[in-house]
């Protein structure tokens, strides 16, 4: 089986199990739709997205500078 990254839904499915995540003495149960995470997972859940975006996709490396800079 080929290795993938998560899409952003995967993510953040992958927030949502079981775990002890506190904050100001509160425990928080879904980080996803906490205030103070909510924005930074969705964010990355967009950028996990992008990833499988083929208008994101390189069709070809850049090209590489010498050491000196001079090509």
């Amino acid at each position: 089986m080929e290795a993938r990254p998560f899409t952003g839904a995967e993510f953040l499915d992958s927030l949502r199990g079981a775990r002890d995540v506190w904050i100001y003495g509160e425990r928080v149960k879904d980080v996803t739709a906490h205030p103070a995470f909510r924005n930074p997972a969705r964010m990355l859940a967009r950028l996990y997205d992008s990833l499988h975006d083929p208008a994101m996709r390189i069709s070809s490396p850049p090209a590489r500078r010498s050491p000196r800079g001079r090509d």
